[in-house]
């Protein structure tokens, strides 16, 4: 029988060791900066979101109230006042419609999903939503085109409470956004459903806020 390597303290078994010791605390140390940057990244993208509800709202009113002074002219060749208010106030209402359902609805990242106290606890763009995981139900939701590997946990649970937990294979988040072992996966009609609803969205609310404006 062979005889069993025997390390005398600075040998080629210890250096193995701590070789492989130090890939070990090297890949650790990788994945806890992803964690970190991609929480980053999402915090920062909530208050992103924020702060565009908030300007959409300021610059509506300011463009209301100041409509006297750009309401007669002059005009570009499409006939909307070529005024920096009004310009300013259609553009940024034009990004606010686009993101809407990401800023009005119930949505977060699945990199700042926390279980607590049992129950989903997830940060959106109006504040937190948490729902009880232990009469909670999950169904994934894929958008058409699945664009950065993008899926939608859609999270309901008792008396109408519900939030979308968002992940992309482009983050390697998937599994942080399936924290329910009963999700399955919806029919790819509604996701179709889902991205028509967005579009009229869009639109409505754009025009919405241009009349608010006073811009229609």
């Amino acid at each position: 029988m062979p005889r069993p390597e025997v390390d005398d303290g600075g040998g080629p078994n210890t250096a193995r060791r701590r070789a492989g010791r130090h890939a070990a605390v090297d890949e650790v140390g990788g994945d806890l900066a992803k964690v970190r940057v991609r929480t980053a990244i999402a915090r920062t993208a909530l208050w992103c979101g924020r702060v565009l509800l908030a300007a959409s709202v300021v610059l509506v009113v300011v463009c209301r109230a100041t409509r006297d002074t750009w309401a007669d002219g002059p005009f570009d060749d499409a006939g909307f006042a070529a005024h920096g208010i009004p310009s300013l106030t259609m553009v940024v209402l034009f990004v606010t419609a686009l993101t809407a359902p990401l800023t009005l609805l119930p949505v977060g990242s699945a990199v700042l999903v926390r279980v607590e106290k049992g129950g989903l606890t997830v940060p959106t763009v109006l504040g937190r939503r948490s729902v009880p995981c232990a009469r909670a139900r999950g169904r994934v939701l894929t958008l058409p085109g699945g664009g950065f590997g993008l899926s939608l946990l859609v999270v309901s649970g008792p008396r109408g409470r519900w939030v979308v937990v968002g992940s992309s294979s482009v983050w390697g988040a998937e599994d942080s956004a399936r924290p329910l072992s009963t999700a399955h996966r919806a029919h790819p009609a509604i996701g179709w459903l889902v991205l028509a609803v967005c579009v009229v969205a869009t639109s409505a609310i754009h025009t919405a806020g241009g009349v608010a404006a006073g811009v229609y």
